[in-house]
């Protein structure tokens, strides 16, 4: 992306706006979730807002295949956006597509993307359990 600035910007634009519906969709459709992961992301240290609002971060999958796993840190929920994710414990695979969104707990299932045919991009915004230890007491 360093090398591409055009398309870095591009995908920084496109991002940005994906992350902005899906923060509009959670506030209306799941606001008490919205609620319990907002707190962390609007209490950064010096005041900066997270690019993933209300989450404290993402993660752009580029032709990515995992291996299963939990995501431990997770702390409520995360969401996948785009991309074919599996669901172990529950039996479910999901082939998304551009702009389907998958919320989930990350930390309890066990899950993997499958692998890759053709161009596959994915966006992962994912909550931060140790960002309760911030609120509390700023450590």
């Amino acid at each position: 992306m360093v090398d591409e600035p055009e398309e870095s910007a591009l995908t920084a634009e496109f991002t940005e706006l994906i992350i902005t519906v899906i923060e509009i969709h959670i506030k209306k459709l799941l606001p008490e979730e919205y609620s319990r992961i907002e707190i962390y992301a609007s209490r950064l240290p010096l005041n900066e807002r997270s690019p993933a609002y209300p989450f404290g971060g993402y993660v752009i999958n580029l032709r990515v295949c995992t291996e299963g796993h939990q995501d431990d840190i997770d702390h409520e929920m995360c969401v996948s956006v785009g991309g074919e994710i599996a669901l172990f414990e529950e039996g479910l695979v999901f082939r998304t597509r551009q702009w389907d969104a998958l919320i989930f707990h990350s930390r309890d299932s066990t899950h993997f993307n499958l692998h890759v045919k053709g161009t596959r991009i994915s966006i992962v915004l994912q909550s931060d359990k140790h960002g309760k230890k911030w609120v509390e007491n700023k450590n």
